[in-house]
């Protein structure tokens, strides 16, 4: 009788621990610390094309500061989990390298505005700001994932967004590098 009266916490606090688990993945008391997220197969498919059409269009320009700044955010989107259509694990530490990467870009992308050998006109500055802008919003929806206690469906929204804000900064930089080659 005693033994069943001490199972029972035991039991309690383990089913406890397991929907915590469940309920919140990127928890403190998560084992696992991945979410499996299905993207969304229509847009994921709309943004790669555009995708590869833009970075075709960098391979064939010519290298310059420029381009290799472009170059280097194309490679953080090819390593990242929005190239990939269909459900899959997201672990912390991707969401975390992703992030570290982002950072990275920004501060090329930020260096590349205060660089007087580099040429912009004023409308490709103002592209490279709102590129710069959208790469900074995603890097907080990135830190927020990480480091807020988030349910499945908020962590499934932030996840969303986050997709969305970095096919965006992928149009804007498209955007910009097309009207920076056009003015050279």
């Amino acid at each position: 009788m005693k033994s069943i009266k001490l199972a029972m916490p035991i039991i309690a606090l383990i089913i406890v621990y397991l929907l915590a688990n469940w309920f919140y993945p990127y928890s403190w008391a998560s084992i696992n610390k991945s979410y499996s997220y299905d993207q969304d197969n229509v847009s994921g498919k709309e943004f790669l094309e555009k995708y590869k059409v833009a970075k075709e269009f960098a391979k064939e320009q010519d290298v310059d500061k420029i381009s290799l700044a472009v170059g280097d955010f194309y490679n953080t989107i090819d390593n990242s989990f929005i190239v990939e259509l269909g459900k899959q694990s997201i672990s912390v530490q991707e969401l975390a390298a992703l992030e570290t990467t982002l950072k990275q870009n920004r501060k090329s992308f930020t260096k590349l505005l205060a660089d007087d050998n580099v040429e912009l006109i004023a409308e490709s500055r103002q592209d490279l700001l709102k590129v710069i802008d959208t790469i900074e919003t995603t890097e907080n929806w990135l830190e927020d994932i990480q480091h807020q206690f988030l349910d499945r469906k908020t962590l499934r929204r932030s996840i969303r967004n986050t997709l969305v804000t970095l096919g965006f900064a992928s149009e804007l930089t498209d955007d910009f590098y097309h009207r920076y080659v056009e003015s050279k």
